[in-house]
């Protein structure tokens, strides 16, 4: 995978951002779940293949600052930006290398999570193929890799804006010239539909104004680039299983088979037992674009199914707030994501109550189980079933629906703020230019203009009245944003 004389990586990077999904806190949690004793995530090494300008690893050093994280790419120009900012975000233990993922020299050593999101199927299949043996290679024993990847069925309705885009915009050009050219004739495209209430019109339509807020990058990069290869998953399988490596599950849980609970886990169950087949028919069912699967050794164990006792060894996050009750006992709850729920279930309604209550406080599933247990009280159950194993199901349905993510340890953070606070030095120089920062859960925070003038003066050196006095602002005012970025996991105890 030799770096071309024009990059178009180069010409039209991504923007930076940090893969909540890639995180060794999910992935840990994803193997327990799994049946896996995975590498402890503290001081563990983390290699990342295709890793760009090396956000990703750079936004997870602040969670894990005694861990090892190595990041390769193949262009020059963004393995040394990427030098750049670590040194200016204080990461010495991000190692950036400009390097071949597809052929990687043995000596780089073996890892306990290997990362390799948005590679493997925008290369070649020989370079693919080299990918999963770098994977066997590099792993360590008990480690897991992180893949993603284009996948069938659903790539056959994507293929309707892939052959349009290229079409209309194949090779002549640049990137940045070549992608609203691309938009312009999609646009075009649809005024000149001779029948515009057929099924193709309606489900190209429907992929064309899908594409509208996406960035430039992604817009080239996914359809305009040489190599766009999906694969369907049993197609992934095999070639993992060539290459000494097991499907574990799929990194955002909840899409996994194995997560499925009643009429789609019944629906699977009845088409084969095997967990490849499982997985096949779901994305068969759900018309599946895109995975995450998670792999290891081959060699190890599987029963392939959920280990339901894993979960009193993880802790839950979930930033719940509560709305005001509806008619006939209907609970509304707002989600981190700013989505709605809306519950009659007790025992859900209870889990959220308590999430809530808990927030910015991290809870172990087993206290939170306990807890639940006692508000439940008098709460009728199925017949047989005990209070506690009804909870961790619900824990496991909200976790399965997204609602909020389950993790195998959680940061250190100053959740409660000092007189003299420190923001983490990645978001502070992000908040210069951007409104959108990232915290030490690896995900995406959005500033306001008040965060955004007070977090980048928390560098640990000035007091709450510093900075009162240097913005105009009260202390209270400044106290009241503090406590805000502490909540949003943006506060370091260094």
């Amino acid at each position: 995978m030799t770096a071309p004389a024009d990059n178009t990586y180069d010409e039209l990077p991504y923007e930076d951002l940090a893969f909540f999904h890639t995180h060794p806190a999910n992935l840990a949690a994803v193997a327990m779940l799994c049946g896996m004793t995975p590498p402890p995530i503290e001081s563990c090494s983390v290699l990342e293949l295709g890793c760009g300008a090396g956000f990703n690893l750079i936004a997870m050093s602040e969670s894990l600052p005694d861990a090892r994280l190595v990041g390769i790419d193949y262009s020059a120009r963004q393995i040394e930006a990427g030098r750049e900012m670590a040194a200016r975000a204080g990461a010495a233990n991000v190692d950036l290398r400009v390097g071949d993922a597809s052929a990687l020299d043995a000596s780089l050593g073996r890892f306990d999570y290997v990362i390799a999101h948005g590679l493997l199927s925008w290369v070649t299949p020989d370079v693919r193929s080299a990918i999963f043996a770098a994977c066997n290679r590099h792993l360590a024993p008990g480690g897991i890799a992180y893949l993603s990847y284009n996948t069938y069925p659903g790539w056959h309705l994507r293929s309707l804006l892939f052959d349009a885009l290229r079409f209309h915009a194949a090779f002549e050009g640049t990137p940045l010239e070549r992608v609203p050219r691309a938009r312009a004739a999609l646009d075009r495209m649809i005024d000149d539909l001779p029948e515009p209430d057929v099924e193709y019109a309606r489900l190209l339509r429907s992929e064309i104004e899908g594409l509208r807020d996406d960035q430039d990058a992604y817009v080239f990069h996914e359809f305009l680039e040489t190599d766009n290869h999906p694969l369907h998953f049993a197609e992934f399988a095999v070639q993992a299983a060539q290459a000494g490596l097991r499907y574990v599950a799929e990194a955002r849980f909840g899409t996994s088979a194995i997560a499925q609970r009643g009429d789609m886990r019944r629906r699977l169950e009845a088409v084969s037992p095997d967990l490849l087949r499982q997985e096949q028919y779901h994305d068969l069912l759900r018309n599946r674009y895109f995975r995450q699967s998670l792999l290891c050794h081959a060699d190890l164990p599987s029963n392939g199914l959920l280990q339901q006792g894993a979960l009193d060894r993880l802790v839950i996050l979930a930033r719940v707030e509560p709305l005001p009750a509806e008619a006939d006992g209907v609970r509304p709850f707002r989600l981190r994501d700013g989505g709605v729920v809306r519950l009659d279930n007790p025992l859900l309604i209870a889990i959220l109550d308590r999430l809530a209550r808990a927030w910015p406080q991290p809870l172990g599933v087993g206290a939170l189980a306990a807890a639940v247990e006692a508000d439940l009280a008098g709460v009728a159950l199925p017949p047989g079933a005990s209070a506690g194993a009804v909870i961790r199901e619900g824990v496991l349905v909200g976790y399965g629906w997204g609602w909020w993510p389950l993790l195998a340890r959680a940061p250190a953070a100053a959740l409660v703020p000092g007189e003299r606070p420190r923001a983490l030095a990645l978001a502070r120089l992000g908040a210069r230019n951007a409104s959108s920062v990232t915290n030490l859960l690896h995900q995406p925070v959005e500033l306001d203009a008040a965060q955004r003038a007070v977090i980048v003066r928390l560098d640990g050196s000035a007091t709450l009245d510093d900075i009162a006095g240097s913005l105009g602002m009260t202390r209270d005012e400044v106290a009241a944003t503090v406590q805000g970025l502490a909540a949003a996991w943006l506060l370091t105890r260094g």
